[in-house]
């Protein structure tokens, strides 16, 4: 997040949330796809005005009902069983003005899905162009 000029100094509260959300999603990618498939990645990049971070794994169940409990469940729920974390992930990038949605990775012979965080930053001036992940497109402001 250095990176991008994105310092703990000046950004204390949403670097702490991105190691959260980061640390939560790939735990849960390793501990429910990690097992049968040894691949996953994580990017983070910032086009413009966003900082997107993503998880890749090659497990198939999207976890829908569990992105989407609300947030009172989550905080009530028994510690010990796990199954809080996307509802943390999800709760932070809301209060970062960003969600959590969910991808199919788009291999036919392997699949797999994409977590991808997207958080609208504060007015911040991003002069360089850059490739986007996804789409290989040149992205510039």
């Amino acid at each position: 997040m250095e990176r991008f000029g994105l310092t703990h100094r000046f950004f204390g509260e949403l670097t702490d949330d991105v190691l959260i959300m980061v640390s939560e999603l790939v735990t849960n990618a390793q501990r429910h796809a990690g097992d049968a498939y040894h691949s996953g990645s994580f990017t983070l990049w910032h086009p413009n005005r966003w900082l997107v971070l993503t998880v890749h794994d090659k497990g198939t169940y999207v976890p829908w009902r569990e992105t989407y409990q609300s947030h009172e469940l989550a905080w009530d729920a028994d510690w010990e069983g796990g199954g809080r974390g996307l509802a943390l992930v999800r709760g932070l990038a809301e209060r970062n003005l960003g969600e959590l949605d969910w991808a199919n990775d788009g291999d036919r012979r392997n699949p797999g899905k994409v977590a991808r965080v997207r958080m609208l930053l504060p007015d911040l001036v991003w002069p360089h162009q850059f490739e986007d992940p996804f789409t290989g497109r040149l992205v510039s402001p």
